[in-house]
């Protein structure tokens, strides 16, 4: 990393560190290191944060064996699994994004799905006009034209109901195409983000921009909106999951790696478990570890008949080199074990991330003196390939 940006990143997260802006710490940390010299260590969230104009720092997946291609393939197939997500707008085959930076990747997204919306037509609404006209039209408001025109008597000042596109939810749309050309690196997108504002030429700015989202209506007629306007809640609100809002204007896509971990196991073994005929919860929260009190949430729990198996996904680089562990948390342990004394399972997995030294077909397991076994798995995510269970489904 060349200095000058090292610089600006390292003021960046300076100049947040005694503001309101304080949890930037929850990701992006400054550190030094003997022999090294100072580090900027990033935890885990992935994603892009704006530092400048002119640096955008882009946070990708930490995976084995991955380029950084591979990492940015990974991250959106990831994404494209997460349920408070809108993963719909990464399925278009046309899109190639080997050296797109993620934020365009959004924007680009963004676009097609603005271009489907115009195609299908902006909704309107009526609202009341207040106009001082030479015609009458609608009702006299008469205060206002007295006030008005006491010498203008050829006038009048009318309100009326006008069917136009000034409501909230194409406000909030215009809004974000405006933030999107501030933002944007790519002149192509430049462009076609300003084609598409031309559509809401007799559209005002959101002024309030949580008023509009609390006013939005997204009734039968409106389901088209609601990919758009998901994505302008993210855009406008910072709303992708990380714990970074603050007042400085720096633009934040960051998400949770742990969670999105979590949502990609999941939707693996669900395919897995339609195929086997077994029935899946994801994010089971049917008991508590003592009467309702601390409730227990395995990430997935299969059942078949009397047959119940219990599994965790943990975004946790493990070694296999440290200890006989391989840096296994022990209250990872302990969660699986009170996973299979509440759940009667016959097996409890516990699923971490390939590092090196491992292999998908490593056989690791824990066994208690009362007999529970947990099972460790490692999940190659450049494979994409289903969790392959030690036990036969």
């Amino acid at each position: 990393m060349e200095a000058a940006i090292f610089r600006q990143i390292e003021q960046f997260i300076e100049a947040r560190e005694t503001s309101e802006d304080a949890g930037i710490h929850d990701f992006l940390t400054l550190s030094s290191r003997r022999g090294v010299g100072k580090m900027i260590r990033v935890k885990s969230y992935v994603g892009v944060l704006q530092i400048s104009d002119d640096v955008q720092l882009e946070i990708l997946p930490k995976i084995h064996r991955a380029s950084t291609v591979d990492a940015r393939k990974a991250f959106l197939h990831m994404l494209r699994t997460l349920h408070t997500f809108s993963y719909k707008m990464f399925y278009n085959s046309t899109l190639h994004i080997d050296n797109l930076p993620i934020f365009e990747v959004f924007i680009h997204a963004y676009i097609e799905i603005i271009q489907r919306l115009v195609k299908h037509g902006l909704k309107c609404t009526y609202n009341e006009v207040e106009d001082n006209l030479y015609v009458m039209k609608g009702k006299i408001n008469f205060s206002k034209h007295l006030q008005k025109n006491f010498v203008h008597q050829e006038r009048f000042f009318v309100q009326y109901d006008e069917y136009n596109a000034n409501r909230p939810e194409n406000r909030l749309i215009k809004t974000t195409l405006h933030y999107l050309i501030k933002h944007s690196s790519s002149n192509e997108h430049v462009k076609q983000l300003r084609l598409l504002l031309r559509h809401f030429d007799h559209v005002p700015h959101s002024r309030k921009i949580k008023q509009d989202f609390n006013d939005v209506s997204l009734q039968r007629d409106m389901k088209h909106y609601e990919l758009a306007l998901s994505w302008a809640n993210v855009f406008l609100q910072q709303q992708s999951f990380s714990a970074f809002q603050g007042q400085h204007d720096a633009p934040a896509l960051l998400f949770p790696m742990e969670k999105l971990f979590e949502s990609y196991v999941g939707h693996l073994v669900q395919q897995e478990a339609r195929r086997t005929g077994w029935h899946i919860n994801l994010q089971d929260n049917r008991y508590y570890l003592f009467e309702r009190s601390f409730a227990l949430r395995p990430d997935i729990v299969l059942t078949k008949g009397t047959r119940t198996i219990v599994m965790d996904a943990k975004w946790k680089l493990l070694s296999k080199t440290t200890s006989k562990q391989h840096q296994i948390a022990q209250a990872d342990m302990y969660q699986m074990y009170a996973y299979a004394k509440k759940y009667n399972a016959e097996a409890v997995y516990v699923i971490y991330p390939l590092v090196e030294g491992f292999d998908v077909a490593d056989s690791i397991q824990f066994i208690s003196d009362d007999g529970v076994i947990v099972y460790v798995q490692f999940l190659d995510i450049l494979e994409n390939a289903p969790v392959v269970l030690k036990q036969s489904y």
